[in-house]
């Protein structure tokens, strides 16, 4: 999990603010990143929205939203993603919402959709995972953060 680390000491060397909107993980994205000391200067909080309910009601995502495309879709992780980083006021914001199984007999099991918002762009990504249950949530969580790596090397911060 050494991704987990350099995205937590890319964060707090550049003073970059960050917040999560959790589905199928949890809590798991918040867990990894607050092992390390230090790190209550850049991350200021998740919401581990488990339910359509707190999807629409603490996050805001549009209730026909939810109904039109699903709780695990690209345009709710979108508004997760969006609306996190408004109630936390932060640089950037991920969102994950998916699948995790044990069994979904249309094919969906490991489905995962993410939204990273840095600063004003908003990345949207699909994953399609395998493994059981932990897996799934263990790889969406890894596989997140390192997009996220990728998309803050490429930024300019001079």
């Amino acid at each position: 999990m050494e991704i987990v680390e350099e995205v937590v000491r890319f964060l707090l060397e550049k003073e970059i603010t960050i917040s999560f909107a959790e589905s199928l993980t949890g809590g798991m994205l918040s867990s990894f990143i607050t092992k390390f000391p230090g790190v209550s200067k850049i991350f200021k909080g998740s919401v581990v929205s488990y339910s359509d309910f707190a999807k629409e009601k603490v996050l805001f995502v549009p209730k026909d939203i939810l109904e039109k495309f699903s709780a695990v879709s690209e345009e709710t992780a979108y508004f997760m993603a969006k609306n996190v980083q408004k109630l936390f006021e932060t640089d950037i914001s991920i969102s994950l919402t998916g699948y995790a199984g044990p069994d979904f007999p249309d094919g969906k099991k490991g489905l995962v959709y993410a939204t990273i918002f840095c600063f004003e762009n908003g990345y949207d990504f699909c994953y399609h995972l395998s493994g059981n249950r932990n897996e799934i949530r263990k790889n969406a969580t890894l596989m997140v953060l390192n997009d996220l790596n990728k998309i803050l090397r490429r930024l300019d911060y001079d």
